[in-house]
C-alpha cells in the first residue's frame, strides 16, 4: 500500500476490470431477479441468487473492497461447480461456465488483488 505526503495509507487505484465486472454482476442479478418473477418454481433460489449478485455488483461499481473478496467466492464456487456440470454433460453450462471462469481469471490479477489490499508490491 502507497502512503501519500501525510504519510497516510493511499489504496491502489481501482482496476476498470473492477467496475465492469460489476456491471456484470448487476446486469446478471437483474436477469436472475426477473427470473425469479417469471419462474415461480425455483424463484426462492434464483431471488437469493439475484440480490446477492447485486449488492456485490454495485460494491465492485463503487469501488467496496469488501464485494471484491465475495465476487471472488462466487467466482470460483461457480466456475467449481461448472466443471463439476460440465463433466456430468449437463447441457447449456458452456456459456456460464466461461464468464465465471473470466472473471475469476481477472479478479485474480495482480492490479486487481492490489487494488484489494492483498498485494503489497508494486
Amino acid at each position: 500500500m502507497r502512503t501519500d505526503h501525510n504519510n497516510e495509507a493511499v489504496r491502489a487505484e481501482e482496476p476498470g476490470v473492477v467496475r465492469t465486472i460489476g456491471w456484470v454482476y448487476v446486469v446478471l442479478g437483474g436477469l436472475a431477479g426477473a427470473a425469479a418473477l417469471l419462474l415461480r418454481t425455483s424463484a426462492p433460489v434464483l431471488l437469493v441468487s439475484a440480490v446477492l449478485q447485486l449488492v456485490v455488483g454495485w460494491g465492485l461499481v463503487t469501488g467496496r473492497a469488501w464485494a471484491y473478496f465475495v465476487a471472488l467466492a462466487l467466482a470460483a464456487v461457480n466456475t467449481i461447480s461448472g466443471l463439476v456440470l460440465l463433466v456430468q454433460g449437463v447441457a447449456g453450462i458452456l456459456v456460464p461456465l466461461l464468464v465465471n471462469g473470466l472473471v475469476l481469471g481477472s479478479l485474480v490479477r495482480h492490479d486487481v488483488r492490489r487494488w484489494a489490499g492483498l498485494s503489497g508490491n508494486g
